[in-house]
């Protein structure tokens, strides 16, 4: 975002200064400071991955303040800021995002990747550790047997 917008620069250093910190670790600055750049920019998106992994009422506080951001951009700009949530299908978070567009993604829909993926990996071990046929394929049912059983995903598009 920096790169794109020198202007804001110095507005982000005297904040950041001001503040005490010099890493980022206060909520309320990096609030602050995300909505400004939101604020400022011509459109934007955001993407959020793990939203699942936070504490419930961090979600919710999380939640409440991207909604706040784009009503806030959408009374001026409507469209302006476009916001893609990726999680696990938690009742909260699917309570929560009902009034976006939610495309549901389980196991199947990943499994054909994740099995290449997985594949090329153990080749690559057992290229490197110069590892059995039957070894490599042992690593590969292990990976594969993990991913097996995981919660749905929701990717949400907020627009």
């Amino acid at each position: 975002f920096l790169a794109q917008q020198r202007h804001l620069v110095p507005f982000y250093h005297d904040e950041g200064i001001e503040s005490g910190e010099v890493p980022l670790q206060s909520i309320k600055l990096c609030k602050r400071l995300l909505r400004y750049m939101l604020q400022n920019i011509p459109k934007g998106f955001l993407v959020i991955d793990g939203l699942d992994e936070c504490d419930v009422s961090e979600r919710k506080s999380l939640l409440d303040f991207l909604n706040e951001i784009v009503s806030l951009c959408d009374s001026t700009n409507p469209g302006k800021i476009r916001i893609l949530i990726l999680s696990r299908d938690e009742p909260d978070i699917k309570r929560y995002l009902s009034t976006g567009m939610v495309v549901r993604i389980d196991s199947q829909d990943t499994l054909q990747d994740i099995e290449l993926y997985v594949r090329h990996r153990a080749g690559l071990v057992q290229s490197k550790f110069n590892l059995t046929a039957e070894d490599r394929e042992y690593i590969e049912q292990s990976v594969l047997d993990r991913t097996q059983g995981n919660k749905p995903h929701l990717v949400l598009i907020r627009h």
